[in-house]
This record gives structure tokens, C-alpha cells and sequence, in this order.
């Protein structure tokens, strides 16, 4: 049963520490999900993950250097490389619609 309340979204650090807040004791990790929501919240992820004793999982290196536990995700770096080279055969006159989907291939590994 989650301890989410259906339909709800909190975008704001009261509503995230209010989520904290409501997470019950048996809660012992969190999958942090990419979000341009969040993105400015990790330090705050961070530390409630803490102090509620969360193991917290991450997508981006920021979220460790903030002083979460673990982030595991595509290469950052690489992704933009490739976005850029995609960027790159639209402007040379590629249709959009004719490149093939990529999918990530190398992989970033951090922790505390």
C-alpha cells in the first residue's frame, strides 16, 4: 500500500518534506526518478534520506555530491555527445522521424 496519496504532487521543499514526512517506518529506500522537479532538491533528497535512514538511489552524480548514498545512471557526458550529434544531422537535413532511437551504452556508478 503506498503512502502516497493518489494524484498527489508535491513541487516545492515543504511538500517534499511533508512526502518525507509522511513515508512510513517499514520505508527503507527510494528511487529517486529523473525530474526537472527535483533537480534543485537534492541536497534537501539528500539530507531527508538521511535522517530518516533511506537508502536513496539516484540517477545523476550531483545527488552524491549533495551527500546521497548511491547514483547509477547513463553517462551524462556521453548522452549530450550523442544528442548533439543527433542535432547535428537534423541541421545537415536528416528527417527527425528517420533516425534511429538510441539507447544509452555506457554507464556512471557513484556513492559515498
Amino acid at each position: 500500500m503506498s503512502d502516497w496519496p493518489a494524484g498527489a504532487a508535491e513541487t516545492d521543499a515543504e511538500g517534499i518534506k511533508r512526502a518525507f514526512a509522511a513515508m512510513r517506518k517499514r520505508t527503507k529506500t527510494l528511487i529517486i526518478l529523473p525530474s526537472p522537479v527535483l533537480v534543485d532538491y537534492g541536497q534537501l533528497l539528500s539530507d531527508l534520506a538521511l535522517k530518516k535512514r533511506i537508502l536513496a538511489i539516484s540517477l545523476f552524480r550531483t545527488f552524491v555530491d549533495a551527500g546521497g548514498a548511491i547514483a547509477y545512471g547513463p553517462n551524462q557526458e556521453e548522452m549530450i555527445r550523442r544528442s548533439a550529434a543527433m542535432v547535428a544531422k537534423v541541421l545537415e537535413g536528416a528527417k527527425p522521424a528517420d533516425l534511429p532511437i538510441e539507447r544509452p551504452t555506457n554507464f556512471d556508478y557513484f556513492s559515498t
